[in-house]
């Protein structure tokens, strides 16, 4: 059986499908004309294209109403690091098994007061998610000698991934940097671990800044051997429209 969640500004209904074709009554809408595709399922209705003008009149908002899916229900907010967040960031990675001590988000804190970084937080549903740093001063020449500001140390708590949050707070990064610069760079690390990363910047519009790769922020010399391992980086730039 078919149930779709109806949501009015008061009051909520519930639409299963019917085979008798009988119009319910929404706080005074005559609503045949959104039921007939329900109505598709069951045989009763003409057209397929019946369904379609339905589901486009939810989603633009028709009668007064809209559709509350479970998924879209659930709120996103990207704010500022806060002087209280340290702790609860802290603790929260922890949790997962990764050691990021709370220093760690003091120091951007006290650099985001001091005008060199700045820190957004993602809450999910009133709970910490994630994070990521807009860096104004990189160690790394390639950006430091050109006034790139970096999009630096992205984490989305392993509960809240796949649910769109480093996609937001990249596009709140990205609005960052277009304020001040219309070049924005980032470091993604080489090894296996980072390949959802840097499909995800390819497909945001990253390319390599063909400078080579550096460990440390130190450039590689063809023939060295280097570890493999987090601090072994390929820098990207994006060009961005006007902030």
């Amino acid at each position: 059986m078919l149930s779709v969640h109806v949501v009015r500004r008061d009051f909520r209904h519930n639409w299963r499908n019917s085979a008798s074709g009988k119009a319910l009554d929404f706080g005074g809408c005559n609503s045949t004309a959104l039921l007939r595709p329900i109505f598709l399922l069951t045989g009763t209705c003409e057209s397929a294209n019946c369904l379609r003008q339905l589901m486009c009149s939810l989603k633009y908002g028709a009668f007064g109403l809209r559709v509350m899916h479970m998924e879209h229900a659930q709120t996103v907010q990207i704010r500022l690091l806060e002087e209280s967040d340290p702790p609860s960031i802290a603790a929260a990675f922890k949790n997962m098994g990764w050691n990021k001590p709370e220093t760690q988000y003091q120091r951007y804190f006290q650099e985001q007061i001091s005008g060199t970084r700045t820190c957004f937080v993602a809450i999910f549903n009133g709970q910490f998610a994630g994070y990521v740093t807009v860096n104004l001063r990189p160690a790394y020449a390639g950006f430091a000698d050109l006034n790139i500001p970096e999009i630096q140390d992205l984490n989305v708590l392993t509960t809240y991934r796949r649910k769109g949050i480093a996609s937001r707070l990249l596009d709140r990064a990205e609005a960052e940097v277009a304020r001040r610069s219309g070049v924005v760079g980032i470091g993604v690390g080489l090894h296996p671990g980072y390949t959802a990363a840097q499909r995800l910047y390819v497909k945001r519009g990253y390319i390599p800044d063909a400078r080579g790769i550096t460990y440390r922020n130190r450039f590689v010399e063809e023939g060295a051997s280097v570890v493999l391992d987090d601090d072994l980086v390929m820098h990207f730039t994006k060009q961005l429209p006007a902030g």
